[in-house]
């Protein structure tokens, strides 16, 4: 997958309708029943033994809608397992820790560090219309992009050259 948000978004699809995934913000919604997911990138660098490919770091809190730290854990211990049991059936992802802590000033989470890598894939190339081309910009496209023309001089030869 080339983009990384569409990437960890289609492994958190995957998690329980317990969970509700909220755009990055300290006041998620998070109805009753049910358990928040916020997700934000927070690194993102080269693979250094493979080229075109990152690896992205999100962080990833999952959400208490509990106050009370006490009637917070046991119930956000479980949401994390299930959390994580999600996350490892992700063959590109790695997470590398989960801490309890306070979400904000009311709520309490698992904050979990994720890296998850991503190839990278060039955009294709437009079509040329060598047909609109003069010789000379021919020849210029092939010296640009190391073809050779193979002795070609005629504008149909050249073209068929590079079209091959």
């Amino acid at each position: 997958m080339a983009n990384a948000y569409d990437h960890i978004r289609s492994v958190l699809d995957g998690l329980p309708d317990q969970f509700v995934i909220n755009k990055m913000t300290l006041n998620p919604v998070i109805p009753t029943g049910k358990f928040g997911i916020v997700f934000y990138l927070a690194n993102t660098a080269p693979v250094a033994t493979f080229s075109a490919q990152r690896n992205n770091t999100w962080n990833l809190a999952v959400i208490s809608p509990l106050a009370s730290e006490d009637a917070a854990t046991e119930d956000l211990v479980d949401a994390l397992d299930e959390v994580l049991e999600v996350l490892e059936l992700e063959p590109t992802l790695q997470w590398e820790q989960a801490t309890f802590e306070p979400f904000n000033e009311r709520l309490w989470c698992y904050s979990v560090q994720v890296s998850l890598y991503t190839t990278w894939t060039p955009p294709e190339p437009e079509p040329v219309d060598f047909s609109a081309k003069t010789v000379a910009e021919l020849r210029t496209y092939a010296t640009d992009n190391d073809i050779s023309l193979a002795g070609a001089t005629r504008k149909a030869d050249i073209i068929s050259v590079l079209e091959s």
